[in-house]
């Protein structure tokens, strides 16, 4: 049932919004993805008419993204986007960390996605990320010859797809979720971190390694 939330037509929109998004994950939790779910089943979850829902947000993909929208902080709140130098093993373990306890937001853009929504945002802070990336490559943690706007997509690729499918990789390795994803968080700490700069050979490594292959 809506509960109030602020006083006026805004606090009202507010109100209904939030009910709305908390039933939009409740019948997808049930239901699934795949099933998807209709206004009505949306709207008698909240305990409101079905009109309602259709004034305040026109349709599915409007009502998924007030959805989404209002998770996004949420999502991302534990992210670390400092401005402070981190090695990229940490930071990107960390996102993963933060993906795969947010597997209902996932779903909901996977939704979005195959639904050709054109408003919808893959890469939402962005704008927080690349300046922190920055920031870790300016200070040598991560080699000058990597492309930022690369590795912000390679990395968000693998936060969606292991979030999408971490339950069904987790039961064919025969696996916990937990067990899978402290695997994948070290996994991907260690190979991150081999993506600062190296230690160049010494004189003596060269001569040697020339020395061995004659």
């Amino acid at each position: 049932m809506l509960k109030r939330e602020g006083t006026g037509p805004q606090g009202k929109r507010d109100a209904t919004a939030n009910v709305l998004a908390d039933a939009v994950l409740r019948v997808l939790a049930r239901n699934g993805v795949l099933k998807g779910f209709s206004m009505k089943q949306v709207a008698d979850e909240a305990g409101v008419d079905r009109g309602l829902v259709y004034h305040y947000f026109g349709d599915r993909q409007g009502l998924v993204r007030t959805a989404l929208r209002r998770g996004i902080e949420e999502r991302y709140a534990s992210f670390d986007t400092e401005q402070v130098p981190h090695s990229p093993g940490r930071r990107w373990a960390n996102y993963l960390k933060v993906m795969a306890s947010q597997a209902d937001k996932v779903r909901l853009i996977a939704l979005l996605h195959l639904d050709r929504d054109p408003k919808l945002r893959l890469l939402p802070i962005h704008h927080r990320t690349l300046p922190a990336l920055q920031v870790d490559q300016d200070a040598g943690l991560l080699d000058q010859e990597v492309d930022l706007n690369g590795f912000l997509m390679l990395i968000s690729s693998i936060g969606y797809g292991y979030t999408l499918f971490r339950e069904g990789f987790a039961c064919e390795l025969d696996m916990t979720p937990d067990e899978a994803d402290a695997a994948v968080e070290k996994t991907l700490a260690l190979v991150l971190d081999r993506l600062g700069p190296q230690p160049a050979s010494s004189p003596a490594e060269g001569k040697s390694s020339t020395s061995s292959t004659t």
